[in-house]
């Protein structure tokens, strides 16, 4: 179990100021390890977010440390990223509408006009669907736009890289068909018919509020059940449900979860993020029960893309069907999911949306653990221990890290930001087929 710091207790506290629109208290700031809650920030990509929180509490008040300046950097980046992509993608949006060619923006490019101020929710890409008939004309707009193309026609996902500062992931499809994700894969075949015109637009599309959400919580639980997913979920959670949560028709979005077997995850989400983020008793952190403790733990262990130990945890649970991983099915009688008690074969849970609704029970029939994608984005080399490579297998400090020698990221290859022969920690297996690029690992074959 990580270990909640106080540093993640500040973090949250300052985010649940500026979720609820309440300066925080500058006695309380002014305690604060400003540098580790920077450091605790940086690893959930919400350093811009938090910098806003603390805006003119005083805690910004020695200026001069460079740590501090780095930290305003990031805010102003964030920003100006914000703005780059907004324009760029409005114009390729025009481009694609001339082009006959549909489109509909997802996750980040979506939610980040929820949050309280713009710029708060830090995207290093944008992820667009689109219609993958055309996938060859859009290869051209991008090329004669100055993109390189990055990765094209593997996967479910086309990547477009230009400098300074863009990356566009053109998705062919949500969801890989593949074991791992088969059954969301299949969900979202035929997505177009769950999509709904852009006004004014003839060939933008966009989710309804309830199939966004449905599948926002899809594509977080691929995450979380894989290398894990950090804070920012919760985040996305709650800034979601603040603007939407009573107008949400939740008998659809919960049969709807139910089928791809994330019911669970996304009440545990739920339960979460209205918690730590309430600023009832400073955040209700510190009123957690052990069990949700844990799970926030796993929230904050895995950081923005996961970690090696937090995949290797969650392929272990594949092979003990007892120990499913949190928000998952249970798969029979006896001790089911974090945060779910089994009782007479089926599991019970309220329903945190509605707390005066009656216990909803679900069949004890249940499938295994998928075996999570193998995807993410690599860090920092100096962060060892949250690479996000995903790989199961780990060495002895001091072995040497390719065997091989290999830079290609083939089986044993580098992780990327290493050295030809660079001693490291972690070391490829040799049984998993990645592919990467330019330190995006893409997915197994």
């Amino acid at each position: 179990m990580h270990r909640i710091t106080q540093h993640d207790y500040d973090m949250i506290y300052v985010i649940s100021c500026v979720l609820q629109n309440q300066k925080p208290d500058k006695k309380r700031i002014e305690t604060m390890d400003l540098k580790a809650l920077y450091e605790a920030a940086r690893k959930h990509s919400l350093t811009a977010m938090v910098y806003m929180g603390l805006g003119d509490t005083g805690g910004f008040e020695v200026t001069d440390q460079a740590w501090i300046r780095q930290w305003k950097d990031e805010k102003e980046k964030a920003i100006r990223k914000n703005i780059l992509f907004d324009t760029e993608r409005n114009q390729l949006f025009a481009i694609m509408e001339k082009a006959g060619i549909w489109y509909m923006p997802l996750k980040g490019v979506v939610l980040k006009e929820y949050y309280p101020k713009y710029g708060m929710r830090q995207m290093s890409d944008n992820d667009i669907l689109y219609d993958a008939v055309y996938a060859k004309e859009l290869f051209s707009i991008m090329k004669q736009r100055g993109y390189k193309v990055e990765i094209f026609g593997r996967g479910n996902d086309d990547v477009y890289m230009k400098l300074p500062i863009y990356n566009f992931e053109m998705h062919r499809n949500l969801f890989h068909m593949n074991e791992d994700h088969k059954d969301m894969a299949e969900y979202y075949a035929d997505v177009k018919a769950k999509l709904l015109p852009d006004e004014g637009k003839k060939y933008g599309y966009h989710f309804s509020d309830e199939d966004f959400y449905i599948y926002m919580m899809a594509h977080a639980y691929k995450h979380f059940s894989g290398g894990g997913t950090g804070l920012r979920t919760l985040v996305d959670e709650c800034v979601f449900l603040q603007k939407k949560e009573y107008s949400l028709d939740w008998a659809y979005v919960r049969k709807e979860l139910e089928k791809l077997g994330v019911l669970d995850f996304e009440r545990m989400c739920c339960s979460l993020s209205k918690k730590i983020f309430s600023l009832d008793t400073e955040g209700n952190v510190e009123n957690l029960t052990e069990e949700e403790k844990t799970e926030l733990g796993m929230f904050l262990y895995s950081g923005t893309y996961g970690t090696v130990e937090q995949y290797t945890k969650n392929v272990l649970r594949k092979l003990q069907p007892g120990d499913e991983p949190p928000g998952h099915r249970a798969s029979g009688p006896g001790e089911g999911a974090a945060g779910v008690s089994v009782q007479g074969g089926g599991y019970h849970r309220s329903d945190p949306h509605f707390p005066e609704l009656p216990t909803a029970a679900f069949p004890a029939e249940g499938r295994l653990p998928r075996r999570p994608v193998l995807q993410g984005r690599c860090k920092t080399a100096e962060q060892l221990g949250h690479l996000s490579c995903r790989l199961p297998a780990a060495v002895s400090p001091g072995q040497r890290f390719c065997p091989e020698n290999r830079t290609d990221g083939g089986p044993g290859g580098l992780h990327p930001g290493f050295r030809r022969g660079q001693r490291c920690r972690y070391r490829c297996p040799g049984d998993l087929p990645c592919r990467r690029r330019n330190g995006r690992l893409l997915r197994a074959r």
